[in-house]
């Protein structure tokens, strides 16, 4: 190893003086010229100093170096330019011309890196870190022309941005301001000659070599492993960590009075940070503090809020949860222990930066100004104060007021216990002023929407798992004044164990106790009055017992439901026993089965039976001629005559069946008892008998879904012929073996990015048009997965709604152009798919357009989790409503995130004649296709309004693909009637309902001038 050290050490320190001495050699008199093609030196490398283009370039560069800020400016300015003259435009693909660009600046830095790296290693090896960092021998011969190249190419290399902008792809705040300090740094260091330069050069000429030429492969579309880009990121961390290290060493080095030739403004900005960190630490006594604190408060008015006629005073707040619950039903309320945020800004309190952030006791905020916040849903709070007042500020040069409390609050609730024990509550708390108005004061979260509130630790409730917590911010009214308030919306799921146990399983028992009196005879009269008597006794002992820990409402609960009905089975078994001993029991027993219709038949054709009650004769009845016969009666007549007799209380016909009874004997069993058995027993579950019916949906046939659902969860779908899925389990679609690719990778990407799957409130099935429109005015909804739906509507209703509703045409695939909706918007996708199953031929490895989106989406997972957690594995899509998924995310083929969309997944007649779910329309009947479609259609547009984010205004809808092609749809008649949606009334729309968005693009990899046209000519 030491030998291997050796050798390569030479071969460095000969290329080295190869590389810095060339020109020392050339007037020495030598013949250089064999050595240098040893080490292969080229000419312009060789003679860069006397090459008249390149002397003049790095003579301009060292005298006019600053000119460097004029052209980051001017770069600036153009990348805004063009952003705004491409925002209304189609965006240039350029693929060939951005790989050959990247292609050359990979080919320049790794050329770089191979002349610069050795000089770097040998100076390491032979002479330490210490002369790598402050001998500036790098700036001369070979080396020098590579660093004075690496310094001039940050101005060419500004030209990536134009990619970037031409191509319409997110421009991150990092990267046009790394191309512009850059550019500016570089020029102003080369005019020093640094030697610092020696260390950058390598390590970036090293990093650019890597990153464009992946660069390079995936603009030709080379399939490139994760891992790759994950090493690129790091080697540029590596880079910076590195960067900043030898800045400090240089700097260390020249207060230690030892030789480093780097200027001192090169190190500016490190010996800045050393100095000021200095002068915070020794500025920060007693005195000091104390005097910037009586200057502040000397003549401060804490009466007047911040910016009193100049805006409302802006608050923000966040909650970190320390422990939730109890939750509870008898008083509606629930309990909250948290640590409650708010930060303001108030100009009258700034103060030197150097002094730092001031941590003070809580006296001295009673002397300034906060806002009045309160909890207006709140019962009763308290600030903790034990072993002191649990209360924190934190006063920030700038006049930023961070003020920290730890409160309990106990809140209202407002329960919908209908559903009780199976329901969902929302239980909400909401922020605000108590007398500002939204005009003095405005609340916002700090940290935005829905990750403002944070828990400490995991939740665990006794009842109820706290499935989500949304935050919103509202303008309110009250008394006719608005005010600013901030809400909370915690999603509670309740447990069913404790009412199983306690509850349903007891009940169930009483109740199929009493059946057991079906199977004993009727003359044990004490032992069936007992088990009834008891079996309701101990039913009523049981709800008493419920009542006492539930809430007492008006209304009936489910489970008010469930007992009711249990009662109910109880007093039938009851009653039914007081008809068997009434009817069929006389005396000690009753007349045999066998011999029951012979004696029946032998006592009514007694005539006088038919017509009397007070006796009976057995005599043959006489006909109109005078001649007697025997009367036979049908067996529905004899059981009517008989059921007559009994219910009329005919003592006659009492005695009869007493004096037959020794005759036939006791002890026979009871018909109603035998019917009992069976009508009892084979009733229906419990959950039909407590089902609500929703009456706000009466165009929806139940019946028909649940037999659709059951029909097709005991389909075979095409791929599971080649598997045994039943084997297999749910969500068999990710085990079976997939032997295509970009399934695996599909497959691979859905299960890294949801691994959990989809939330609840992530997945929404609307039956029809009519459902949506009525989410406002219908009290039934699916209280987990409509809320926010809901919200939206009632808080910026569809007529209030004004935005551009702007209509674009996009050539390319869907998710493609979904990489152009700019950062910040929501975005709503439109997919056909089939009815049947998730996904149609995804399994298949088919590239049509659903599939294309699917294999680049976790919209597959979504399908799936509708197939087996919400519709029990008999997936479908309803004919005239749509599934609706939020939150899916869309990935390129590198695996790397691109953006989050909500996905809309309706059902497309297939006309070419494959048969399908629903009756396809006749080719021939173009009005009943119109007819259909059009419903489709409008509620598409419709679950898209009902779920966008606030009033539409950042919402983008894209309508692809549109329904032509394979499905041989005309495609003039989708456009027309997507035009006739779109261009008219909808969900009480004050105008077309287009402008509830703000972009609506029309996508298809094919010729969309036939939609141009028709909304053009509309």
């Amino acid at each position: 190893m030491v030998t291997l050290a050796s050798h390569i050490s030479d071969y460095f320190e000969q290329f080295n003086s190869s590389l810095t001495n060339d020109f020392n050699s050339n007037t020495n008199g030598l013949s250089t010229d064999n050595n240098l093609r040893t080490y292969y030196v080229f000419d312009f490398e060789r003679y860069s100093d006397k090459i008249g283009t390149l002397s003049d370039l790095r003579t301009f560069m060292i005298q006019r170096w600053h000119n460097s800020f004029f052209y980051a400016i001017a770069y600036l300015l153009l990348i805004y330019a063009g952003q705004m003259y491409m925002k209304n435009k189609p965006r240039f693909e350029l693929r060939l011309w951005l790989a050959a660009w990247s292609s050359l600046l990979a080919i320049f830095s790794i050329f770089g890196a191979l002349r610069v790296l050795p000089e770097l290693i040998f100076v390491i090896y032979r002479q330490g870190i210490k002369d790598s960092i402050c001998n500036n021998s790098n700036a001369f011969g070979v080396v020098g022309f590579w660093t004075w190249a690496f310094c001039f190419s940050k101005l060419p290399e500004l030209i990536d941005t134009v990619f970037i902008v031409l191509r319409k792809q997110p421009l991150i705040f990092l990267h046009w301001y790394h191309h512009a300090s850059v550019l500016v740094y570089c020029w102003f260091s080369y005019q020093d000659y640094s030697s610092t330069g020696r260390w950058f050069c390598g390590l970036n000429y090293v990093v650019h070599g890597v990153m464009y030429s992946y660069y390079a492969f995936r603009a030709l579309r080379f399939r490139i492993p994760r891992w790759i880009s994950m090493i690129i990121t790091m080697l540029q961390l590596t880079q910076m960590v590195v960067g900043c290290w030898i800045n400090l060493k240089a700097w260390q080095y020249k207060k230690n009075g030892e030789i480093c030739q780097v200027t001192d403004e090169n190190l500016k900005n490190v010996r800045l940070f050393k100095n000021e960190m200095n002068l915070t630490i020794a500025s920060k006594t007693t005195h000091e503090v104390t005097a910037i604190l009586n200057e502040l408060v000397q003549d401060y008015q804490a009466h007047i809020r911040p910016r009193f006629g100049d805006g409302p005073t802006r608050v923000y707040a966040d909650i970190l949860v320390n422990s939730f619950g109890p939750i509870q039903e008898i008083d509606m309320s629930y309990t909250i222990n948290c640590y409650f945020r708010q930060r303001w800004r108030d100009e009258r309190l700034q103060f030197a930066e150097h002094v730092g952030v001031l941590s003070l006791s809580t006296r001295m905020l009673e002397r300034l100004w906060k806002p009045d916040t309160v909890f207006y849903n709140s019962k009763h709070s308290f600030l903790h104060s034990i072993p002191t007042s649990n209360r924190l500020w934190r006063l920030f040069p700038d006049g930023t007021i961070w003020y920290s409390s730890r409160i309990t609050v106990k809140a209202k609730c407002s329960m919908n216990l209908k559903n009780f024990p199976v329901d969902t509550q929302i239980c909400q708390l909401f922020i605000g002023s108590f007398a500002n108005s939204a005009s003095d004061i405005h609340y916002s979260w700090r940290l935005g929407n829905n990750k403002s509130v944070n828990f400490d630790g995991e939740v665990l409730l006794s009842q109820f798992d706290l499935i989500q917590y949304p935050q919103y911010n509202e303008i309110i009214s009250i008394d006719g004044r608005n005010f600013s308030v901030l809400r909370v919306d915690f999603v509670l799921k309740r447990h069913m164990g404790y009412y199983i146990i306690q509850v349903y399983i007891p009940s169930s028992m009483l109740v199929m106790l009493s059946w057991v009196s079906f199977f004993i005879h009727r003359e044990a009269t004490a032992d069936r009055v007992n088990i009834a008597a008891m079996s309701v006794l101990s039913l009523t002992t049981l709800s008493f017992d419920i009542r006492n820990h539930t809430a007492t409402v008006s209304y009936l609960t489910a489970l008010d439901w469930f007992v009711i009905m249990s009662h109910v089975f109880l007093f039938a078994s009851l009653i039914q026993f007081a008809f068997v001993h009434y009817f069929t029991k006389f005396g000690y027993g009753e007349p045999l089965i066998r011999l029951q219709d012979s004696f029946d038949n032998e006592i009514l054709t007694n005539d006088s039976m038919l017509n009397a009650r007070s006796s009976i004769i057995y005599s043959d009845v006489a006909n109109i001629h005078g001649k007697s016969k025997t009367l036979f009666l049908s067996s529905s007549h004899r059981y009517f005559y008989r059921f007559w007799f009994c219910l009329s209380g005919n003592t006659d016909y009492k005695r009869s069946i007493r004096k037959r009874t020794s005759r036939f004997g006791v002890n026979s069993r009871s018909d109603l008892d035998v019917y009992a058995r069976i009508g009892f027993i084979q009733t229906p579950r419990y959950k039909r008998l407590i089902k609500l019916i929703n009456d706000c949906h009466p165009n929806i046939q139940w019946s028909n879904v649940e037999k659709t659902i059951i029909y097709l969860r005991n389909q075979t779908e095409p791929y599971q012929r080649q598997y045994s899925p039943r084997h297999i389990g749910i969500y068999w679609e990710f085990k079976v073996p997939m032997e295509l690719s970009v399934l695996a990778w599909a497959r691979d990407q859905i299960i890294k990015n949801r691994p959990e799957g989809f939330l609840p409130s992530e997945l929404k099935i609307y039956w029809n048009y009519h459902q949506i429109e009525s989410l406002t005015t219908c009290k039934f909804y699916n209280t987990i997965s409509d809320t926010h739906a809901r919200h939206t509507l009632l808080t910026w209703p569809v007529n209030k709604r004004k935005n551009q509703g702007t209509i674009d045409y996009i050539t390319t695939l869907i998710h493609h152009a979904l990489i152009d909706v700019p950062k910040g918007k929501q975005a709503i996708v439109l997919d056909f798919a089939d009815e049947r199953i998730p996904g149609g031929d995804f399994l298949e490895g088919v590239y049509m357009q659903e599939q294309h989106i699917l294999y680049h989406s976790t919209g597959y997972r979504a399908l799936l989790d509708l197939k087996y957690r919400m519709m029990g594995g008999g997936y479908f899509i309803p004919e005239f409503g749509v599934l609706y998924v939020k939150n899916v995310q869309f990935f390129r083929a590198s695996g790397l995130l691109t953006r989050c969309a909500d996905l809309i997944v309706a059902a497309c007649y297939d006309l070419t004649g494959d048969r399908g779910l629903y009756r396809l329309p006749s080719p021939r009947d173009e009005a009943d296709i119109r007819s259909r479609t059009l419903r489709k259609f409008r509620a598409i547009i419709a679950s898209a309004v009902a779920n966008s984010e606030k009033d539409g205004s950042d919402t983008y809808l894209l309508l692809g693909p549109i329904g032509t092609g394979a499905f041989n749809n005309s495609m003039e008649m989708i456009a027309s009637l997507f035009a006739e949606v779109l261009n008219n009334s909808l969900m009480n729309s004050d105008g077309p309902i287009r402008y509830a968005f703000d972009k609506i693009w029309f996508v298809s990899y094919g010729d969309l001038d036939v939609f141009k046209n028709t909304f053009e000519g509309y």
